[in-house]
C-alpha cells in the first residue's frame, strides 16, 4: 500500500498534434509550450503516424516536462472520418490495422499498449452499434 505522502498530482495533456499530421508545430515547440504552461506530461498523438525519437524529458531551469508519443488512429477510407482511437505505449505505428477496430484493439494489446476512444462525444456511430 502506498503511503499518503507518496502521491503526486500531475497535469497531463493526452492528445496533441504536430506537423506530422494536422498540427502546426514541432515536438520541441509543444514541449516548450508545456513547460511555460506548467504541464508535467504531454502525449503527442498524431493522426495515423507514430513518430520515433522525441520521447524524453525537456527541461528549462527547475521546470521539466515529459513528452511521450502515441498515435490517433482512424480508417481514412471511411466517410465521414470518425471513430478515432488514441493509442499509448505500443512503441510502433499501428495505423495499418485501422480498417478493423477489433484487429486494432488486438494489435494494441499484443504490443503492450493502451487504447481509448479519442472523441467519445462524437455523434452516434454504426461501427459501435449506436442508433
Amino acid at each position: 500500500m502506498l503511503a499518503s505522502n507518496s502521491m503526486q498530482e500531475l497535469t497531463i495533456n493526452l492528445h496533441m498534434h504536430t506537423r506530422f499530421s494536422d498540427g502546426h508545430v514541432t515536438h520541441d515547440e509543444i514541449a516548450q509550450a508545456a513547460l511555460a504552461a506548467g504541464i508535467d506530461v504531454v502525449i503527442v498523438t498524431d493522426h495515423n503516424v507514430w513518430v520515433n525519437g522525441p520521447e524524453k524529458h525537456y527541461k528549462d531551469g527547475d521546470k521539466r516536462v515529459l513528452l511521450l508519443v502515441g498515435e490517433e488512429i482512424h480508417d481514412q477510407t471511411r466517410e465521414p472520418q470518425k471513430n478515432h482511437m488514441l493509442v499509448f505505449g505500443a512503441g510502433r505505428e499501428l495505423s495499418t490495422l485501422a480498417y478493423d477496430p477489433n484487429r486494432l484493439i488486438d494489435g494494441v494489446r499484443q504490443a503492450g499498449g493502451l487504447a481509448f476512444i479519442a472523441h467519445p462525444v462524437d455523434p452516434p456511430s454504426k461501427t459501435f452499434g449506436e442508433p
